[in-house]
């Protein structure tokens, strides 16, 4: 599926581009969020949520003049995956108010069935049903 979001920011231009691919045959997962504006990209890779401990790493791309440059930063070496684990349970046992709660959850996922439906509808599949 890919969509293509393109606006307007202070800064100029930015284009935005989701894609999901899932290719039987690879058993390699990977997922990645890119915005890219006049004069700058920001890449996030997101790794397995099976692969401990591996970083998320933020790739941020500019010029300088004529010379390209590229910043790479590692946030944290802790898991993603743990952290929205240990986030879940302290939000069910009333330890934390949950960071989305059910009424972003259902616009979360309103957006992916738009997402789903606008592909749906270009290569001729049923459309998702909302009740």
């Amino acid at each position: 599926m890919d969509r293509l979001r393109i606006g307007m920011m202070g800064c100029g231009l930015i284009a935005q581009v989701m894609t999901w691919t899932f290719l039987d045959e690879l058993r390699h997962y990977d997922e990645e969020i890119a915005v890219m504006a006049d004069a700058t990209r920001v890449r996030i890779h997101l790794p397995s949520p099976y692969f401990r401990n591996k970083p998320t790493p933020i790739v941020v791309e500019g010029m300088e003049g004529e010379a390209n440059w590229i910043k790479t930063v590692t946030v944290s070496y802790e898991e993603e995956f743990k952290q929205e684990l240990r986030h879940f349970y302290d939000s069910v046992t009333g330890r934390t108010r949950p960071e989305t709660d059910g009424h972003v959850g259902r616009r979360d996922i309103a957006v992916a069935l738009d997402i789903y439906d606008a592909y749906a509808r270009r290569v001729g599949l049923p459309v998702a049903r909302r009740s």
